[in-house]
């Protein structure tokens, strides 16, 4: 892919970054150069040749600032800036949920991220309206690293909101600390164009008593591989996760979402819904993993989906992987086809098959839009999945 250490002594230089994490770079960049890509199971995807071909320029092109709304009592910086105030803050948490990985788009992101931001919300801080990250990506590749820290008894919601030019490439990584008693939501919105590839891991680290509630939204891009992994690690530890993906032509979409529950009491709420139509594919991969010492812990997840046509493909796999007998966990997947009673009744009162078929699959999705409990934001999302039904 023509990737030389050399980049990223540019970039780091770029960025103005301490000698420190510019060694983290290179150990990536040495793991990179010798793991392999991930493999696939059911869909048939080759990601050594999906991913796209990078150049130097292209990874050292300046990168435009997302644009934020947010209110005053909230620290938001790009690395850049951070690092100069907050290199310890950095320093101690960057990387963290990342842990012992051994995944080379991880280690890709961590060795070559061109855009990095720190979001801290400070000790008792009580956000009463969400952090807006809006990302309209205008070059070829963007690799970002978020990271996140809720300090206690802090509470915020954050909201992402990204599209792309054609023929991009976008590579996050997302890290979430949230410490005692922390509640933090993240939702984000991928509406990237259909020639875009997309690429992206979220992580988070929840500490005791400590709540996370992920929404990930999957409408755009050619390809999308997503990666949510919740670490339950204090007792009491709690998340949610809710996804809706909606493809039609050749999409292929890539998900999975993981939680590791490893101490007592915690508990996780896993949902994902989807449409198909045309030649998308789809494969879901979820798994809950208690661990020994997490006792009466409680895990529960299920995928849905509904095909609108037999060319549209969906393969769920939902794992669980319990090490503990005090504990209650449970599973579930559902593929269907489009209910034929229900779209000659529907006619029946005058509506066209065209629109009987939006009007069930937008109610389909509608209980979860209804969770995120902010009108602007689920009047967008109506607004977004009704004109991707129109174009299907």
């Amino acid at each position: 892919m023509g990737l030389e250490i050399s980049i990223l002594e540019k970039i780091s230089k770029n960025l103005n970054e301490p000698v420190w994490l510019f060694e983290k770079r290179k150990q990536a960049f040495n793991e990179f150069e010798n793991l392999l890509f991930p493999q696939k199971y059911g869909i048939n995807i080759s990601l050594s040749q999906d991913f796209p071909i990078l150049t130097e320029q292209d990874l050292l092109e300046e990168q435009q600032l997302p644009g934020i709304i947010a209110e005053k009592n909230v620290n938001i910086l790009p690395f850049s800036e951070a690092l100069q105030t907050n290199e310890l803050l950095i320093k101690e948490n960057l990387f963290i949920t990342l842990r012992d990985e051994k995944d080379k788009l991880c280690v890709f992101n961590c060795a070559f991220f061109n855009s990095g931001m720190l979001i801290q919300i400070p000790k008792g801080t009580i956000l009463t309206s969400p952090i807006i990250i809006n990302l309209d990506q205008k070059t070829k590749a963007r690799v970002e690293h978020f990271l996140i820290i809720a300090d206690e008894n802090s509470k915020a919601t954050i909201i992402e909101n990204s599209s792309s030019k054609k023929s991009a490439l976008r590579s996050q990584i997302v890290e979430i600390i949230a410490k005692e008693s922390a509640n933090i939501s993240y939702i984000s919105i991928q509406n990237f164009d259909k020639a875009t590839n997309n690429y992206s891991i979220k992580k988070t680290k929840v500490s005791n008593n400590a709540n996370v509630y992920w929404f990930d939204c999957c409408l755009g891009s050619k390809f999308t591989k997503s990666t949510i992994t919740s670490f339950l690690e204090g007792e009491g530890a709690s998340t949610k996760n809710r996804g809706i993906f909606l493809g039609d032509t050749k999409q292929v979409f890539d998900l999975n979402i993981k939680t590791i529950h490893s101490a007592p009491n915690t508990t996780c709420d896993m949902l994902t819904k989807g449409v198909l139509q045309g030649n998308a594919k789809t494969i879901y991969r979820g798994l809950i993993k208690i661990l020994p010492e997490a006792h009466s812990s409680k895990g529960f997840q299920k995928a849905d989906a509904i095909l609108l046509n037999e060319n549209a493909e969906i393969d769920p796999i939902p794992i669980l992987e319990i090490h503990n007998d005090n504990v209650k966990c449970s599973h579930a997947a559902a593929v269907s086809h489009v209910n034929e009673d229900q779209i000659f009744y529907m006619m029946s009162r005058g509506l066209n098959e065209l629109d009987a078929k939006k009007e069930i699959v937008q109610g389909f999705f509608e209980h979860l839009i209804k969770e995120i409990n902010n009108k602007v934001l689920e009047n967008l999302l109506r607004g977004f999945i009704s004109k991707q039904l129109v174009m299907m």
